[in-house]
């Protein structure tokens, strides 16, 4: 089954996942699902690390562009200092393409005290170092 669009719903398990998603894009739910365990239980530096050397960030909490590793762990290191943070995926759209994968949906983030749901791109790019390196995210605060 080839599925272009998928909705995660949130009794949906990765488990089920995997008999739908074509292969590349189990990798890239499966890169997504790192970053998100990373928010919420790596250190920023462990999120860092998902990122390439060059990558651009244009965090859901920063007011400008974040470029590259370095600045983009001190973005993290900031981020990581709302009490009990969290996230969470609603939704999830894979592309793939050579070397390449995509995902754009929304996802919440939460907080004591807060939350907020976003909508996020991510570009992956296929790594001699992990399977996929994030090249791009972008992250925007959904409009009310």
């Amino acid at each position: 089954m080839n599925l272009k669009r998928i909705g995660l719903t949130a009794g949906m398990s990765y488990v089920m996942l995997n008999h739908l998603l074509h292969p590349n894009h189990q990798s890239i739910y499966a890169m997504l699902s790192q970053w998100i365990d990373a928010i919420k239980n790596g250190s920023p530096k462990d999120i860092a690390e998902l990122y390439s050397q060059d990558a651009i960030l244009l965090g859901t909490f920063a007011k400008d562009l974040t470029l590259g590793r370095p600045a983009i762990l001190n973005y993290f290191v900031e981020l990581k200092k709302k009490q009990s943070l969290s996230a969470r995926i609603i939704s999830f759209e894979p592309q793939t393409g050579t070397n390449v994968g995509i995902a754009s949906g929304l996802y919440e983030f939460s907080w004591t005290g807060g939350k907020v749901v976003a909508r996020y791109s991510f570009v992956f790019q296929k790594s001699s170092f992990k399977p996929y390196l994030i090249i791009n995210h972008h992250s925007s605060v959904v409009p009310q």
